[in-house]
């Protein structure tokens, strides 16, 4: 099921969404209308997603999607899992879809709160290379 609130109560951490885990080929998207997750892309051989990859429920950005996250955590979620995460970036992006004019589409960054392996980064400055 998915949060009907984008904020936690305690000192303003998120809700994130998985779509993708991380390590996939298959670009997932939740279809808010049929209340199911399903694949949009299958990434070339080789190619996989770095980070478990997300969105923020009940949010919009400029495209019409929930705000799009990549979350750092100790080891891939699942499709559907939801995870309490502290922001730490954000990448400034943009995007053009086929017909379509370019559009911002930015991505946050967010560590799981319960990372054991991440605790240490509280700025994307933190993120090793």
């Amino acid at each position: 099921m998915i949060p009907k609130k984008t904020f936690c109560e305690d000192k303003g951490h998120v809700y994130v969404v998985i779509e993708t885990p991380k390590g996939s080929r298959n670009k997932c998207d939740y279809n808010e209308m049929g209340d199911f997750f399903e694949v949009s892309k299958i990434l070339p051989a080789g190619c996989a997603f770095p980070l478990d990859f997300g969105f923020i429920p009940d949010t919009k950005c400029e495209d019409g999607d929930p705000i799009d996250v990549l979350m750092l955590s100790d080891s891939p979620g699942y499709m559907g899992m939801v995870a309490k995460c502290r922001v730490v970036g954000i990448i400034e992006a943009t995007q053009k879809e086929h017909g379509k004019k370019k559009e911002r589409n930015d991505r946050i960054i967010a560590v799981v709160l319960n990372s054991r392996d991440h605790s240490n980064v509280i700025d994307s400055k933190d993120i090793n290379q």
